[in-house]
């Protein structure tokens, strides 16, 4: 038999449907009895009621305590010093499907678009805008960047670590074009899909909140047939040497707000 919450709270006595008396055997003298033995219970000391209302409250408070956990976590956003970024390798590596590595001094330079950052997973959050590579002393074959790909977009994708001790935090990076020779020569491209991206991993230091480094990871598909009739399969890696304020020698930080 249900009991509503006015008939709880004003101890009004529910209507019961003749059927449902009738189906079962019972009388409605019998069930208003019943109704009232059941309600009398409710306003003894340590009854059900009591017992229920302690549990209610506990697990309200359990829930409002982990409700404001989260929002408190995921409320939170990336505040960085600057937003003008250099960052340099010597060398960056290309791996070709063949097992050559390709070693090449290489400069990127970039702006992101605000000094805080929301966590929101592939939001765009800057460009880079100059790529260099050092030719001449590159090493197991030869790399050139196509200008013309210019700016890269650069997305948010993640962090490692546990707030507020963040490791790392994780972008994709998309729109590169380049050419590369080791045992062929073949054109590359960093599409915007998952798994075409370029991904820059940002190392940070969790007691200075200090970006180190950037590692550059990624497989990338040749934009055409370049080996042997068959379109190849290369990958990026390889940590900067170095990660400053563009043409300073300032350090970058990364905070939590």
């Amino acid at each position: 038999m249900g009991l509503t919450a006015s008939a709880r709270v004003h101890g009004a006595v529910p209507r019961v449907h003749s059927n449902f008396s009738r189906e079962r055997g019972l009388s409605r003298t019998h069930l208003r009895r019943s109704f009232r033995r059941m309600q009398s219970s409710y306003h003894q000391p340590g009854a059900i009621m009591s017992k229920l209302t302690r549990l209610v409250i506990a697990a309200v408070g359990a829930t409002a305590v982990m409700a404001l956990a989260i929002g408190s976590a995921s409320a939170r956003n990336f505040s960085i010093s600057n937003q003008q970024i250099r960052a340099v390798w010597n060398p960056m590596n290309f791996i070709d499907p063949f097992g050559v590595t390709v070693e090449c001094p290489v400069t990127l330079e970039g702006s992101l678009h605000s000094r805080t950052i929301a966590k929101v997973s592939y939001a765009l959050i800057g460009y880079i805008t100059t790529a260099r590579v050092s030719n001449e002393r590159c090493v197991g074959g030869e790399a050139t960047i196509l200008n013309e790909s210019l700016p890269w977009h650069v997305r948010y994708f993640g962090f490692v670590g546990t707030l507020p001790d963040i490791t790392r935090i994780l972008t994709l990076i998309s729109g590169a074009s380049f050419r590369v020779r080791t045992s062929a020569t073949c054109l590359f491209t960093l599409r915007e899909t998952t798994a075409e991206h370029g991904l820059g991993t940002f190392n940070r230091n969790t007691t200075t909140g200090q970006l180190t480094s950037v590692d550059v990871g990624g497989e990338i598909t040749s934009n055409e047939a370049c080996a042997f009739g068959l379109r190849v399969r290369g990958r990026l890696e390889k940590t900067s040497i170095s990660l400053r304020l563009l043409n300073t020698n300032e350090l970058i930080f990364v905070r939590l707000i």
